[in-house]
């Protein structure tokens, strides 16, 4: 009810946040949350919460609920709620042509009809605009410190918490198997979560036109790192 705008076609029970943070909405792949033709419908493939499935689409739908609740459009939610507070001030809310002279130069597969073979050619990657919430950040790897640091404190940034710890505690658990990501995987609220030498390990990877990155946080040690290549070569560092 509080998503008119999603058109959605299930025989099963609603939808929630809750599923969409942890890809079990049984929502396909598909990247366009508005679809340009009035009579088509996103299909639900199984009931929400029964199985992991990772999915863009979820986030794309969470950036406009978040949108909606908050009042503010999403790259001032972004400024102001994330990257004011843990002073993340080189960051990019949203990828556009405005901010490509910003970006380092990457790279893609030369020949792009066949599977990439390790070390073959790459070529200058196509500049793209992406302004949906599932991936339209773009940050340099010093902000990202900063963001692995305040996953590392349990969500505390440099002025105060970012979240509850509630909300940390519901980020940070194994709410379903996700052997996607290894065989001891779960996930939480979009994040990976396993056990590492008896410690709690967050982590994730991701995938742009071209950069490939990954984080991983020890949050009982309280230490993390973050990486990130710019070249799409068909794995994460």
């Amino acid at each position: 009810d509080y998503l008119p705008w999603l058109r959605i076609q299930s025989a099963f029970p609603p939808i929630t946040t809750h599923h969409l943070l942890t890809h079990t909405s049984g929502l396909s792949a598909a990247w366009e949350v508005f679809l340009s033709d009035p009579s088509q419908r996103h299909m639900a493939a199984y009931a929400p919460g029964e199985q992991f499935y990772y999915n863009n689409l979820a986030y794309a739908v969470l950036g406009h609920l978040a949108w909606t609740l908050d009042g503010r459009e999403l790259p001032e939610l972004f400024r102001e709620r994330i990257f004011k507070p843990l002073g993340m001030s080189h960051s990019e809310p949203v990828i556009d042509f405005d901010v490509r002279e910003r970006m380092a130069s990457n790279y893609a597969p030369f020949l792009s009809d066949r599977p990439y073979a390790r070390h073959a050619r790459l070529c200058e990657a196509p500049a793209i605009v992406l302004t949906t919430a599932a991936g339209c950040i773009a940050a340099p790897a010093h902000d990202m410190g900063a963001y692995v640091r305040m996953i590392a404190s349990r969500g505390r940034g440099p002025g105060g918490n970012l979240m509850s710890a509630e909300s940390f505690e519901l980020f940070a658990k194994r709410h379903i198997k996700a052997k996607d990501f290894g065989p001891t995987a779960s996930y939480g609220y979009g994040i990976v979560v396993e056990e590492l030498d008896g410690n709690t390990m967050l982590r994730h990877t991701g995938g742009m036109v071209s950069f490939m990155s990954s984080m991983a946080i020890d949050i009982d040690a309280g230490v993390g790192a973050f990486a990130s290549i710019n070249a799409q070569q068909e794995y994460r560092p």
